[in-house]
């Protein structure tokens, strides 16, 4: 195979007719010749994107399974962080008082580009204002694997010192099921119930897994109202 001429089509194809005309695993291959200029990295992009399925997976991938098991170099690995940080910058200053948040995509985007990757349990709050823009997304527990622990005294205190209307409680499974377990359900009533009596409004709670977003209050967990 002519390397060089393969790689030189797909760089003018994506130059002259954008990411759409590619396919998923050609933008990967294309990534892949930047970081491994001397080899074929077709057979590589295909495995890369049968192992992963998407995009925001492939980013969120760990440094250390990228170099161990695709053969990436430290420096490419780096590479691959440093571009899923620019995507999550750029996303947490549309969200941070830049927008208004304008339905659930929005905040479901927003959480799984930014958090997906962690592989240690996580609560974060994003603080809204009355009219919907982000405050402050704020981590406020950080745990084990599989634990962290959510104090609702912690979360309306800050609420307070950034002067919130209302706000989205999220947290992460690692590597697990996205469905609710107890605790989280006892959690979000707790809090939804002190939103109530407090008059900040707890919006939903979100669980991020790997690869999907699911909100309570879409589904027949949600608290009813007391």
């Amino acid at each position: 195979m002519d390397t060089g001429g393969h790689r030189k089509r797909l760089l003018e194809r994506y130059i002259n007719h954008g990411a759409e005309a590619l396919y998923e695993y050609e933008l990967v291959e294309l990534l892949l010749t930047y970081l491994i200029p001397r080899r074929d990295t077709k057979p590589l992009a295909k495995r890369l994107w049968n192992t992963y399925g998407s995009f925001s997976r492939f980013f969120a991938a760990p440094s250390e399974e990228l170099t161990e098991e695709a053969g990436i170099t430290r420096r490419g690995a780096a590479l691959i962080s440093l571009i899923r940080d620019f995507g999550r910058l750029c996303l947490s200053e549309e969200m941070a008082g830049r927008h208004y948040i304008r339905n659930k995509n929005d905040v479901h985007n927003y959480l799984r580009f930014t958090y997906a990757h962690l592989r240690e349990e996580f609560a974060v709050i994003l603080f809204l204002d009355n009219q919907n823009r982000v405050i402050h997304p704020r981590i406020i527990s950080r745990g084990t694997v599989d634990h962290c622990t959510v104090y609702p005294s912690k979360i309306f205190q800050s609420a307070f010192e950034v002067r919130a209307a209302a706000l989205l409680l999220a947290h992460n499974h690692p590597g697990g099921s996205p469905h609710p377990s107890t605790a989280d359900i006892d959690l979000t009533r707790r809090i939804k119930e002190a939103g109530r009596l407090l008059q900040v409004e707890l919006l939903d709670h979100i669980i991020i897994t790997d690869s999907t977003v699911i909100s309570l209050r879409a589904s027949p967990e949600w608290p009813a109202d007391s």
